[in-house]
């Protein structure tokens, strides 16, 4: 499907080659305690990390905090967080793990925003509270899987998704994400929605593994009353075939 290893292939870089690895903060120049703890505990695996110390573990916030506690995620690492839709924590692993493999792409991804004469450009990926995120020593890849409108409400509304691939450094793992520009279904632009393991050092097989966590994934949604999608905004590496898993998965209603 496509190297991991090769930026030159179609793959998008995600993090930069600004931070060393800290005994202190417990950071091994790719993540931090704190994201190694969502990490593992999203992948079902152990924390792999030479500096994860007894005294770091016990820094970790168990519970998803909310966006005004005092947490530098630039510094400390990517946890998980209440939404700004309902304050629930619903998803909120979820929300961490998309955002730590997304993190250097959200440029990339849907976003809505609007205008007002006293405040200005609003864009809901970029708010103040979001703060900076953690840099990074080494690069790691994601490719986008396609990005489907699920509907048309109106001249110029539409309800994007986009749906990436991203390989997991140390954990050996491919994170699938969903990425919307409103988070009033999922209670956050971006979550996790399964992941897959390596297949003898390549990545998984769209057509199976990821088909799979995709089609999942929409079942839920269909279960809950979630009509199916309309269109494709962009084929991605998957192209067509998303279509072919929408009609059915809406096909079994």
């Amino acid at each position: 499907m496509y190297d991991r290893s090769n930026p030159k292939s179609e793959t998008e870089s995600v993090g930069r080659l600004l931070q060393k690895p800290s005994k202190d903060t417990g950071f091994d120049g790719l993540f931090y305690p704190s994201e190694h703890d969502v990490l593992s505990r999203y992948l079902g695996v152990e924390v792999k990390s030479p500096y994860y110390f007894k005294k770091f573990s016990e820094m970790i916030p168990y519970d998803a905090i909310t966006r005004d506690e005092s947490w530098d995620e630039s510094k400390r690492g990517i946890v998980e967080h209440t939404n700004n839709w309902d304050s629930s924590s619903e998803n909120s692993l979820a929300n961490a793990v998309a955002r730590i493999a997304l993190q250097s792409i959200r440029d990339k991804l849907p976003q809505w925003g609007y205008y007002s004469p006293e405040s200005g450009v609003h864009l809901n990926r970029n708010e103040p509270s979001s703060g900076q995120l953690p840099l990074r020593m080494k690069k790691w890849f994601s490719k986008e899987l396609f990005t489907l409108n699920w509907a048309d409400s109106g001249p110029g509304y539409s309800w994007p998704e986009a749906y990436y691939l991203t390989f997991i450094p140390i954990y050996d793992s491919y994170v699938v994400t969903a990425s919307s520009d409103d988070a009033s279904y999922h209670g956050y632009l971006d979550i996790a929605i399964g992941s897959t393991e390596e297949e003898n050092g390549r990545p998984p097989d769209v057509r199976k593994e990821v088909a799979n966590i995709i089609k999942s994934h929409w079942q839920a949604m269909a279960f809950n009353g979630q009509g199916a999608w309309a269109y494709l905004f962009s084929d991605g590496a998957v192209g067509s075939l998303a279509e072919k898993w929408r009609d059915e998965v809406w096909a079994m209603l």
